[in-house]
């Protein structure tokens, strides 16, 4: 079996249609990268993000308007937008490992924790991709 690695979050699923696919027809196994990027983890680094995306017309505007986001954390959600991030990567078909990086023990528990939680509610999954199915452009960096 072969190995790949793919950036994929929810913010930009792209992989899903252009590199997934693949590689679960070849057994390839997949290692995930940018699962969790600072976008997700700084506001004005995800209105930053989003800003791009929108100049793009990979999303459309009113992402800019409130917490776009604040959805993941309601109704049997996650408990923090970076948890939400590692379990939307964890349960998508085809992503075989999620790479996590932190410079403190606690911060890898709780990486390692959100990563062996169950997946999102399917209503947040729809809604995410509803939200940013079409960008292909973003890292969330």
């Amino acid at each position: 079996m072969g190995r790949d690695d793919v950036g994929f979050n929810f913010l930009n699923p792209s992989a899903r249609r252009s590199v997934l696919a693949k590689t679960r027809a070849k057994n390839i196994g997949t290692l995930d990268m940018f699962a969790v990027r600072r976008a997700l983890s700084k506001p004005e680094a995800l209105r930053e993000t989003l800003k791009i995306a929108v100049d793009a017309r990979q999303v459309d505007a009113s992402v800019l308007d409130g917490d776009v986001l604040g959805f993941l954390l309601e109704d049997g959600g996650a408990g923090s937008l970076q948890e939400a991030a590692y379990r939307f990567c964890r349960h998508e078909p085809g992503i075989d490992v999620v790479l996590t990086g932190t410079g403190s023990r606690e911060h890898l528990r709780e990486n390692v924790k959100s990563i062996n939680m169950g997946p999102l509610p399917p209503e947040h999954l729809k809604r995410l991709e509803a939200l940013f199915g079409a960008v292909d452009s973003i890292s969330g960096n």
